[in-house]
């Protein structure tokens, strides 16, 4: 009896591990909620004062996007960067093969040009290395 259930307590923790890497693997790559936009982030990619209103002046001369992955599955990102809607003839900027940091961040600068942000709207998509599948899209604009 008591190798029956050594067996039974062996299946399932085999049957668990395999879950939770197909799911880990099949799932969303980013940590939920930790996509930030700022206007600065600090040494491991983790945004400085992030924006809780996604609006940004046109005379700000950079702008990040931050995004945490789950390192354990993740090794880059892909950022996208589209002034208007979504379409590749808006599309302003691209960064492949963003490396994470050791703490699992990973950005993207959007640098303003001379004269500065056109007033507009503008959003950012993010996928993770290797993926075409978005993780997440995140809407802001950009005033006067």
């Amino acid at each position: 009896m008591k190798k029956a259930w050594i067996w039974m307590v062996a299946i399932c923790l085999i049957a668990s591990a395999g879950m939770y890497y197909y799911f880990q693997t099949n799932g969303p790559k980013i940590v939920k909620g930790s996509a930030d936009l700022s206007e600065s982030v600090d040494a491991n990619g983790r945004p400085v004062d992030p924006s809780k209103s996604k609006s940004f002046s046109s005379k700000a001369k950079e702008i990040y996007v931050s995004v945490k992955f789950k390192r354990f599955i993740s090794k880059g990102a892909k950022v996208r960067w589209y002034k208007g809607e979504t379409l590749v003839e808006n599309r302003i900027k691209v960064d492949d093969n963003i490396k994470l940091s050791k703490s699992g961040y990973a950005y993207s600068k959007l640098t303003a040009p001379s004269e500065g942000f056109a007033p507009g709207d503008y959003s950012v998509i993010l996928y993770a290395a290797g993926s075409d599948i978005s993780e997440t899209t995140i809407y802001f604009k950009i005033e006067q």
